[in-house]
């Protein structure tokens, strides 16, 4: 009778402790936005901010420093695939719904560095001057630019229905 009490205790206990240890849909959504904006899509839009004034000084002729632009569409790309890697290395959501969401997050993330990444090799190709690869450069940009605002647009209705349905505060604002 003894060990009967004491394994239907240790049984509550183990079950109460799965169950606590489950995180909180609310939470998770929102430790993933943050994680999201802060680790991954604020980096690579300061460096893309960085790459496109200096694009821009470049093609204005205020500076006529080509290896500047190389430079910093390489440091692009090289936080890009950093980003990438870091989204595959995200802990996996816990609930449905943060499932949900990191899937939208990452399909967004990657279409956003699909753009960024096509849209240096038209700003290399901007300065080399080569009207070849400026041509194929520029031929996805389109596509990909439409890529990327459907993904975001997936990503606002997920917030809206999560902050209905969990009460979740997400930040206004860009999402990707």
């Amino acid at each position: 009778m003894r060990k009967k009490f004491l394994f239907l205790l240790c049984t509550l206990f183990l079950l109460g402790v799965v169950a606590g240890c489950s995180e909180d849909p609310k939470e998770e959504l929102e430790a993933y936005q943050k994680d999201f904006r802060e680790n991954v899509i604020e980096p690579v839009h300061e460096i893309n901010l960085e790459l496109t004034t200096a694009s821009n000084d470049f093609n204005d002729g205020v500076t006529n420093d080509e290896e500047v632009v190389l430079s910093l569409i390489e440091d692009l790309l090289n936080l890009i695939e950093e980003k990438r890697e870091y989204l595959a290395d995200m802990k996996e959501p816990e609930s449905e719904a943060g499932e949900e969401y990191y899937k939208a997050l990452d399909s967004g993330a990657n279409a956003l560095f699909d753009y960024y990444e096509e849209s240096s090799e038209l700003i290399e190709a901007l300065a080399d001057g080569t009207t070849k690869e400026l041509t194929e450069a520029g031929k996805d940009m389109g596509d990909l630019a439409r890529e990327r605002k459907e993904k975001e647009d997936v990503i606002r209705k997920l917030q809206e229905k999560f902050e209905e349905e969990f009460e979740v505060e997400f930040e206004p604002g860009r999402v990707l």
